[in-house]
């Protein structure tokens, strides 16, 4: 299973939210990263200890048939936002360190444009409830 930390400044602006920043992306990624480990660490303490539970996080094909031979769920950790690594459309942005960050903490699936441009390239509109206004999307 692909686990994907999501965000999304357009539909943050839109709603009422929590209260956190809607262009702090990925300090919202981090936090779904830090939740899916904390729920790895959870199912392994009600499986008897650290590694026995059946939800495992998993960095390389070979981690990943273990888990399935084990009969464990394995998990790949992965993020799909706006603007990776804060890398948005208007300046320039640090990919590799943010790639490493990430790669460092287990992350093995990148969205690199989604909803919005980027550094990384265009972003394609092929829903009609979503619209460009400036620089940024509005919901309709």
């Amino acid at each position: 299973m692909v686990m994907l930390a999501v965000d999304s400044p357009a539909l943050c602006r839109s709603v009422r939210n929590d209260g956190r920043d809607c262009s702090a992306e990925m300090a919202t990624i981090d936090r779904q990263i830090d939740a899916a480990y904390a729920m790895q660490d959870f199912v392994d303490s009600q499986c008897g200890g650290r590694g026995l539970g059946w939800y495992r996080i998993v960095k390389t094909p070979t981690q990943a048939r273990h888990a399935i031979r084990n009969g464990r769920l394995a998990v790949v950790l992965g993020i799909e936002t706006s603007h990776l690594f804060y890398c948005n459309s208007t300046g320039t942005c640090d990919w590799r360190s943010g790639l490493k960050r990430y790669l460092d903490r287990g992350v093995r699936h990148f969205f690199p444009i989604h909803q919005d441009d980027n550094a990384f390239g265009g972003a394609s509109y092929f829903q009609p409830w979503i619209q460009r206004q400036g620089n940024w999307l509005a919901i309709r």
